[in-house]
């Protein structure tokens, strides 16, 4: 299905190709300048993503699409060209798939396009058989919203695998979409970093204690 959009009084023409069945999963991100001389007013810099934003929410404190975590840290070359093997299609749901295709790429293993999910939120259970499908010997552990005790935790409690770890945040001010899932990994210096490779961003610890309450850890270990 395509959208065509017309701008009257001007030359541009908007064509968004929802090539997909979730109009949720099909944008990702399409953005458009267009200037609408009709009277005094303008139009600038409309991002399609917004569309759909009102239909999933209040995310940390604005009305956003989940997996739109990009308030969240910075994309870098190495996020960004890990997010076009992990997640090429930009599937907004697959988050704990997404963190599993990069666990797997830490641990040497080999690593691909994190599979598609049918919807949003898996519950507790589904989370960890998608890890044991995956993984041996899952040991969970938890964490307050501090970044400073996740990373304490981290440092002093992982036994499978102590350089790398999943992460699934609760999420703040979320009615229907609880938890986002992403990973740990200690950087040359000792110190952890926290990247999302769904949506290809490395997390800024301070916007990370404005969006998630607490932290479940899952430590690993290769099948």
């Amino acid at each position: 299905m395509k959208l065509i959009s017309k701008i009257p009084n001007s030359q541009i023409k908007v064509n968004i190709d929802f090539n997909k069945d979730n109009i949720l999963e099909a944008i990702d991100e399409v953005s458009f300048y267009a200037t609408i001389y009709d009277g005094a007013v303008q139009l600038k810099n409309f991002r399609a993503s917004r569309l759909v934003s009102k239909t999933v929410g209040e995310f940390n404190g604005k009305t956003g699409s989940i997996g739109g975590f990009d308030e969240l840290g910075t994309r870098t070359p190495e996020t960004s060209a890990l997010k076009a093997k992990i997640n090429p299609s930009g599937s907004l749901a697959n988050c704990v798939n997404c963190a599993i295709e990069f666990q797997k790429k830490v641990m040497g293993r080999i690593y691909g396009e994190a599979k598609l999910t049918s919807g949003y939120g898996l519950t507790d259970s589904e989370v960890f058989e998608s890890l044991a499908n995956n993984f041996d010997n899952i040991k969970p552990l938890t964490s307050g919203g501090k970044v400073s005790d996740l990373s304490k935790t981290l440092s002093n409690k992982l036994v499978n695998n102590t350089n790398s770890s999943i992460i699934v945040g609760t999420l703040k001010n979320q009615t229907k979409f609880k938890a986002h899932a992403f990973n740990a990994i200690k950087d040359a210096n000792g110190s952890w970093e926290y990247l999302d490779l769904q949506n290809g961003i490395k997390y800024n610890e301070k916007a990370m204690e404005k969006t998630f309450t607490n932290y479940k850890i899952y430590d690993v270990k290769g099948k």
